[in-house]
C-alpha cells in the first residue's frame, strides 16, 4: 500500500480499534508507512487500546527522540519493531536509499530501552543477505542494540518488490531455519536475541494468519489474511466484526498452497521455535 493518501480518520482508526478489540484481541501492532508520522494519533489510539491489550509499533526508527519514546511509553505501549536490513550501516542505508538510516536505528532502540520499551528488530532477508555469517553478525546486533527477539518475514513480490522474483529458494530456507533452531535452543546463544521465522512456522504448521490467530488491516480498513496474502479486502467499518472474521476464516488464507508443506512434513517445530527463559 506503498505512496498512498490517509483514507481513515483519527476517530475510525479508534472506532477500528474498539471493534478489533471487543473480539479479544491480545495484541495490536500499528505499522505503516510510518506511524510516528501521525504520533498524535498513535498516542491516542495507543492509550485507548493499551487497556485491553498488548500495544507494539512497528518503525524505521526515524523521528522517534527520546521524548517521543518516553510519551510512548506513558500511552502504556509495550515495544517498538525496527526494521533494519543489514547489520552493515552501509549496507542497511543503501537498502533504504538514505543516508544515516542504521544510526537511526542506533538512537531509536536507545531511547526505547531508556524508556522502558521493550525493542525487536524485523528482518526481511534477501537471497544475497542469506549466508549463516550475515545471520551471525544480524543477530549479533541485535543483542547490541538490546533487542529481545528478531522476526524474519521472508520476501514477497509486493510493496517495495512488487513485480520482482524476490523468493527465497529452498537452500536459503533451510540456512534461516537453522539459524532460528540454533538460536532458540542451542545453550551457547543463550545471550542472543530469539528468532520468530513466520514463513517457517506456516510451512509446517500452516499459517497462523486469516483470523486464526492473526490477520491484517489495511490503510483503507480492509481485513486482509496477513499483509502479503491479499484478498479482496472485507471493510471492517462496514460491518459487523465478528461476521468479517468469520468470513476470513472461511476463506482460509489465498496462498495456502504455496505457504505450507505436506501435511505429513510437520513435525514438532513448535517446540523448538521459541526457546523460553528459565
Amino acid at each position: 500500500m506503498l505512496n498512498r493518501p490517509e483514507s481513515l480518520s483519527a476517530g475510525e482508526l479508534q472506532e477500528i480499534t474498539r471493534r478489533v478489540q471487543e473480539c479479544g484481541t491480545a495484541q495490536i501492532v500499528f505499522s505503516g508507512g510510518e506511524p510516528l508520522q501521525r504520533f498524535a494519533d498513535l498516542l491516542t489510539l495507543a492509550a485507548s487500546a493499551s487497556t485491553e491489550s498488548d500495544v507494539w509499533v512497528q518503525t524505521s526508527g526515524l523521528g522517534l527522540s527520546a521524548e517521543k519514546a518516553r510519551r510512548l511509553r506513558e500511552a502504556d505501549i509495550t515495544g517498538i519493531s525496527l526494521s533494519l536490513d543489514h547489520w552493515d550501516a552501509e549496507a542497511h542505508d543503501r537498502f533504504r536509499g538514505l543516508s544515516g538510516t542504521f544510526k537511526g536505528v542506533e538512537r531509536a532502540a536507545r531511547h526505547a530501552r531508556d524508556a522502558g520499551l521493550l525493542v525487536t528488530l524485523s528482518l526481511c532477508p534477501t537471497r544475497s543477505f542469506v549466508t549463516a555469517e550475515n545471520l551471525q553478525r544480524y543477530a549479533e546486533t541485535a543483542r547490541s542494540l538490546g533487542a529481545s527477539f528478531i522476526q524474519m518475514l521472508e520476501p514477497k513480490a509486493i510493496g517495495h518488490y512488487a513485480g520482482q522474483d524476490v523468493a527465497l529458494a529452498p537452500a536459503h530456507q533451510r540456512v534461516l531455519e537453522e539459524f532460528c533452531e540454533r538460536l532458540n535452543t542451542d545453550p551457547v546463544a543463550r545471550d542472543l536475541p530469539t528468532v520468530e521465522y513466520m514463513d517457517w512456522s506456516a510451512r509446517e504448521l500452516g499459517c497462523c494468519g486469516a483470523g486464526d490467530r492473526y490477520a491484517y488491516i489495511d490503510t483503507d480498513g480492509g481485513l486482509h489474511a496477513c499483509p502479503f496474502c491479499r484478498a479482496p479486502g472485507l471493510r471492517v467499518l462496514d460491518q459487523d466484526i465478528n461476521a468479517a472474521l468469520s468470513t476470513l476464516q472461511a476463506r482460509g488464507c489465498p496462498a495456502a498452497g504455496t505457504c505450507t508443506r505436506d501435511a505429513g512434513a510437520i513435525t514438532t517445530v513448535e517446540s523448538r521455535l521459541f526457546r523460553m527463559s528459565p
